[in-house]
């Protein structure tokens, strides 16, 4: 399984390229929080790709803050794995070569520690709510 360390690098570039500035706040201490043996994390977003430069700075500021030996893990719709360019994007967010049931996920998360499960619903997509929540 890659580590956040390792997918580090070319982030940093994905994140220097996608935006000019940059805010992280926590009301936690990161490294309070990066102690926690599996993490599950939900960050809303507003666009299509908009996920990505949350995704970026997360793993810049985990880095930093004593996490890059974490394992990331991400949850994509099946449709990812139709085609060769999305099955690899599919391959490095979810780290697995097929797509994953909801069992899937469930055991190898449990029977792991340092991992992460990162989710972006797209709640910001709706018309009837807060761009803020969760939808």
């Amino acid at each position: 399984m890659k580590t956040l360390q390792d997918y580090q690098k070319a982030l940093g570039y994905l994140l220097s390229w996608s935006c000019e500035k940059t805010e992280f706040q926590s009301e936690i201490p990161f490294e309070d929080i990066l102690r926690q043996p599996r993490l599950v994390l939900a960050l809303n977003h507003a666009t299509a790709l908009s996920w990505i430069p949350a995704m970026c700075l997360l793993t810049q500021k985990a880095c930093e803050a004593g996490g890059g030996d974490r394992i990331p893990r991400g949850i994509v719709d099946r449709w990812f794995y139709t085609n060769p360019v999305f099955k690899w994007i599919a391959e490095q967010v979810t780290q697995s070569a097929e797509p994953q049931n909801f069992q899937d996920v469930i055991e190898s998360f449990q029977n792991s520690t340092r991992t992460d499960l990162v989710l972006f619903p797209e709640g910001a997509q709706t018309f009837f709510g807060k761009a803020t929540e969760i939808q």
